[in-house]
């Protein structure tokens, strides 16, 4: 079997779908996964393995400029040994500027790489890698930010779904005009206009229905705060922070209000 390198990091954005690649390749592929310390708090870690590693971002203080510069070098040393010591045949990045060394190291061990964008515009690590990779897999063809000049790299495909979604059964829709099931989806970074605007807005409508409210939230500072408008209107709600398995959250909702990234909408 040829050794897949699923390289990913930062956001949900980022972590979910290469989850969901690693699910649709394992069986036909030794697949691994390495992520960063944000990227882990989106991998279950009782279900899947995978090698951590830190990369800084060479541009968040320009103090540390010099030391992150050295870092990113030492990163590139330890991902060019990584791939030779566990025998690595493809590389696929999903962005982030984590995988920008291990993709710099596949370049230099003349490995294959492969971009996934999810997104309607291309993130600056794969527009970047672009240069020197196979494919860029994606599901818009028109990909804000792309350069004309790679348009034979482009491959796009439908958005690819987790395995377990084709098993779940058809969400039976709840009609009773007594009750709207409501859901409520700032995506893996959170959106704090969902944490003011929608919250007043939901008020307004429960004096009109009697809603039941599924809403991610931020912070607990958040949860706190959104309890008491709740409880105070009497509206009945269940809190929920970023998760991996959304489907589960979605059983006899009416109605989603969302600004979920490519993967979550998918």
């Amino acid at each position: 079997m040829r050794k897949v390198l699923i390289v990913t990091g930062g956001s949900g954005g980022h972590v979910v779908p290469s989850i969901t690649l690693f699910e649709h390749l394992k069986n036909n592929f030794l697949a691994k996964i390495v992520t960063d310390s944000r990227g882990k708090k989106f991998i279950d870690k009782y279900k899947y393995e995978y090698e951590l590693i830190d990369v800084p971002n060479l541009f968040s203080k320009k103090y540390l400029l010099p030391i992150n510069i050295f870092k990113y070098i030492y990163n590139i040393t330890k991902s060019i040994n990584f791939i030779k010591t566990n025998r690595i045949d493809i590389i696929i990045s999903t962005g982030g500027y984590m995988t920008i060394p291990f993709c710099i190291a596949a370049f230099i061990l003349k490995k294959k790489i492969f971009l996934f964008e999810p997104n309607s515009v291309l993130g600056r690590s794969n527009k970047f890698v672009l240069k020197f990779s196979q494919k860029i897999i994606c599901y818009d063809k028109d990909l804000k930010n792309f350069p004309n000049k790679y348009n034979s790299k482009m491959v796009v495909i439908k958005p690819i779904l987790k395995k377990q979604i084709f098993s779940i059964k058809k969400n039976s829709l709840n009609l009773n005009d007594k009750i709207s099931k409501l859901l409520i989806i700032g995506g893996s970074q959170g959106a704090s206009f969902f944490d003011t605007k929608i919250t007043k807005l939901i008020i307004e409508i429960s004096k009109k229905y009697n809603l039941e409210i599924n809403q991610q939230i931020s912070s607990g500072n958040v949860a706190h705060h959104l309890k008491n408008e709740y409880e105070k209107e009497k509206i009945n709600y269940k809190f929920f922070e970023f998760t991996e398995n959304a489907d589960e959250i979605y059983d006899g909702v009416n109605l989603a209000i969302t600004r979920g990234g490519a993967g979550i909408l998918s």
